[in-house]
């Protein structure tokens, strides 16, 4: 897998939709996927979202996400993993709501992923591999980057790097850690909304 063949296959779903141009928003990896897209066919990003971006995959992230899949392969299950690497997702004050907490993790135990082994660590590859600096002074589309304060897989001064290499971007940050969007949708949601107006 590459970032760069995950665009593509984001840009034939727009062919198959008839979406000529579009507002795309990406996040986590998908932030990635999502700067590719603007840069191969700037025509077709009207504007352009980036929550929790990458810049570089960072080594430990890289290590976690590693070690994941081989709790995977030794047959540990998911729903356990997940509450191991939810620190990496989640800030303290999200731990702080216990009914919170436990309603999540039930929710992962009662709907398991259907990604196969062998494509989660694909994209782990595919991430390891890319490095957003050459594309991120490419994009022409107006854009917002969305960083969570207490982000520590893609951490704000990181964000605010890539906010800094695009020529039209906005800068924000939400009070959550890399799941934002999840954590306070509300002000996610605000935020969107804000730079679409």
């Amino acid at each position: 897998y590459s970032i760069a063949q995950m665009a593509d296959d984001t840009l034939g779903l727009m062919d198959q939709l008839k979406l000529n141009d579009a507002f795309v928003m990406g996040h986590s990896m998908g932030s990635a996927i999502a700067q590719a897209l603007a840069v191969r066919c700037p025509d077709r990003v009207s504007r352009l979202v980036l929550c929790n971006p990458l810049i570089r995959f960072r080594a430990m992230a890289a290590h976690t996400f590693r070690t994941n899949a081989r709790l995977i392969r030794a047959g540990v299950p998911e729903h356990l993993i997940f509450r191991v690497i939810m620190p990496w997702l989640f800030s303290n004050a999200f731990f702080e709501d216990p009914a919170r907490t436990a309603a999540l993790e039930a929710a992962v135990e009662a709907h398991p992923t259907a990604q196969p082994l062998h494509a989660f660590e694909r994209q782990l590859a595919a991430l390891e591999e890319f490095d957003a600096r050459p594309l991120l002074p490419k994009i022409a589309a107006c854009a917002l980057v969305i960083a969570g304060q207490a982000d520590i897989m893609t951490p704000p001064e990181e964000a605010r790097e890539a906010a800094g290499l695009i020529p039209n971007a906005r800068y924000t940050t939400l009070p959550a850690g890399h799941l934002g969007l999840s954590e306070c949708p509300e002000e996610f949601c605000d935020a969107v909304r804000g730079f679409l107006e």
